[in-house]
């Protein structure tokens, strides 16, 4: 991400509760709002030369998919409210189950694809992630209602 340094609100520091994903997100709401425009450049390409490889290991996918899932969630509810948040939840859950089904039943007619596999493996972590905060949802709810 590059910014001019006109565009950054004086004093700004990031959100300390935010970790791993979205945290640029409240930062490019800001920039729009002090009326600068923001660009996404698609020629550009990035290449990590040191990589952290969690994408093998199904546990460490599960683990980073329920930080930005719960994460996502956080900033979609304080920026949007819970209606936003809840709606945009239940598509992306929705679309993860989709992708699911589909991918679950290519691998059972087409010969093995890592990439598809990866794919697969990511799209249950996010779902296994989604039903987790749902449930965390429901339960705050239940503890708000109850006081």
């Amino acid at each position: 991400m590059m910014i001019r340094r006109a565009a950054l609100p004086q004093n700004y520091i990031y959100d300390e509760s935010s970790f791993l994903f979205w945290e640029e997100y409240p930062l490019c709401k800001e920039i729009v709002n002090r009326g600068f425009e923001i660009f996404v450049v698609p020629d550009i390409k990035i290449i990590h030369h040191g990589s952290v490889s969690f994408k093998r290991d199904p546990n460490r996918v599960y683990m980073a998919r329920l930080l930005s899932c719960s994460h996502e969630w956080r900033i979609r509810e304080d920026h949007y409210g819970y209606n936003n948040a809840l709606i945009n939840f239940l598509i992306n859950t929705l679309d993860n189950l989709i992708l699911v089904l589909g991918l679950g039943l290519k691998a059972m007619f087409f010969p093995v694809d890592m990439t598809r596999e990866s794919e697969l493996m990511d799209r249950k972590a996010r779902l296994k992630a989604a039903w987790k905060i749902l449930i965390m949802i429901n339960v705050r709810w239940r503890i708000l209602i109850a006081k």
